[in-house]
């Protein structure tokens, strides 16, 4: 007998308890039974894991169910699914309770960690080509064995392709002179499917600066070989945004660094230029440099007394590239003037190049054939034309009948067709004239008449 009313470790089948007093009187038994002890369940067998993926941080694990009995991962609650989802990441134990609570044996699972998610990088991150060039830019990820796929969108340039792989390797050219880009959008995908977010890589592709210069003439004295007028080559660009190199027959011309060059020299001239801002060269340029002689010496004669006088105009050295000018007329390529009036007249004589300009003057010498000494201010006297530079010429005038009736000077006012104040008749009257010519001295007749 024991003094505690809590009786323990009774073996299972049919028992009796019974009291006893202080005088040792015992009571009647009172029968109770111990059943049998409750069957352990088994250890949860694990049909299918399912792991974090790119989207899911948690897995998940579903068992075989048994009836009756509830499912608890770790030590949270009991459930009474098979299915349990969010596991967190690591080692964990799942274990069974039967209606009895008994508790099996924990069955081990791992719930691996979560994919990486790539990323993309694109090397060099930020880039600025010239128009012509390749973009060559490198793709790399976090995780080996990342795949890559791009897409673009072209401004003002052409030569942009969508594409794949690990390297971008495309030749852009702008379509105009104006700076353009292209915006890659690359998008990066691992081995297991997981797709990052895209990367965007902004290219912006420079224009070549355009130098241009133009074939061009220099003028030289023949006599001494000397430069006389050089020809400026001009670029048409800034200084203050590029820089030059200039070249002479294929030699670089030293100091030579300006938007023009002055040519002083026969040959071949190139020119290179850099945008200081982009960096980008423009393609070699030429020009090339001719010589033209400059005309050194002009004369202009004519024949005295023509009936069809025509100005010669001689230069030298002589150069099939004159243009001729007669007074206010418009430049020819002829050197005759033909039908030209008497009188005082200029020639101009210059050159397609720039390289002449010689003037002259000529009086060409010649007569009227009539003239109306009536008062009204036309033809009222006359004279011999283009001899006002001869003060010692002189004209002597006679009647038909060879008598003399005045003498005058080229110079002078001219004979007004009277004689001793009275006037004369209408009729032809003959005239002498001696002047030099060429430095020789000459005589010329002629007759011409006087109406009234």
């Amino acid at each position: 007998f024991s003094a505690s009313p809590n009786i323990a470790s009774i073996s299972v089948g049919a028992h009796g308890i019974r009291t006893q007093n202080a005088a040792g009187c015992l009571s009647a038994s009172t029968p109770f039974t111990i059943n049998a002890q409750p069957a352990t369940p088994t250890a949860p067998v694990i049909t299918s894991t399912t792991q974090p993926s790119c989207t899911a941080p948690t897995g998940s694990v579903t068992i075989t169910a048994v009836a009756g009995q509830t499912y608890s991962v770790d030590s949270d609650p009991f459930s009474a699914s098979p299915n349990i989802a969010s596991i967190s990441v690591g080692a964990h134990g799942i274990r069974t309770q039967n209606a009895a609570g008994c508790l099996s044996a924990s069955t081990p699972f791992t719930i691996n960690a979560q994919p990486a998610t790539p990323t993309a990088t694109a090397t060099p991150s930020l880039q600025s080509i010239c128009t012509g060039e390749s973009d060559n830019i490198v793709l790399s990820s976090n995780i080996a064995g990342t795949t890559f796929d791009w897409a673009v969108i072209q401004n003002n340039i052409t030569g942009a392709t969508n594409g794949s792989g690990n390297i971008i390797n495309q030749i852009l050219e702008t379509t105009n002179t104006m700076a353009g880009s292209v915006v890659y959008i690359i998008t990066p995908t691992n081995s297991n499917g997981c797709v990052g977010n895209p990367t965007t890589l902004t290219i912006t592709v420079h224009p070549l600066p355009i130098p241009k210069i133009t074939d061009g003439v220099i003028c030289v004295n023949q006599s001494t070989g000397i430069t006389i007028k050089s020809y400026i080559l001009n670029t048409g660009l800034n200084n203050n945004t590029h820089d030059f190199t200039w070249t002479f027959n294929g030699t670089p011309i030293p100091f030579a660094t300006e938007s023009t060059f002055e040519a002083t020299q026969t040959g071949l001239y190139t020119v290179v230029a850099t945008n200081t801002i982009t960096g980008c060269l423009s393609l070699p340029v030429s020009a090339n440099i001719t010589a033209s002689f400059a005309g050194q010496t002009i004369s202009a004669t004519s024949e005295s007394f023509s009936d069809n006088p025509i100005i010669t105009v001689n230069v030298t050295p002589a150069n099939s590239e004159y243009l001729y000018q007669l007074d206010d007329s418009t430049f020819q390529n002829s050197n005759l003037f033909p039908a030209v009036t008497p009188g005082l007249h200029t020639v101009t004589v210059t050159d397609a190049n720039g390289c002449t300009d010689l003037t002259t003057e000529i009086l060409v010498i010649n007569y009227p054939k009539y003239f109306t000494p009536n008062g009204d201010g036309y033809h009222d006297k006359w004279n011999i034309i283009g001899l006002t530079d001869q003060p010692t010429a002189t004209v002597y005038i006679f009647d038909r009948y060879g008598k003399l009736i005045i003498q005058i000077s080229p110079t002078g006012n001219g004979w007004d067709g009277t004689l001793n104040g009275d006037q004369l008749p209408g009729t032809d009257y003959w005239f002498t004239v001696e002047f030099m010519e060429n430095e020789q001295k000459r005589t010329f007749k002629s007759h011409f008449a006087l109406k009234r």
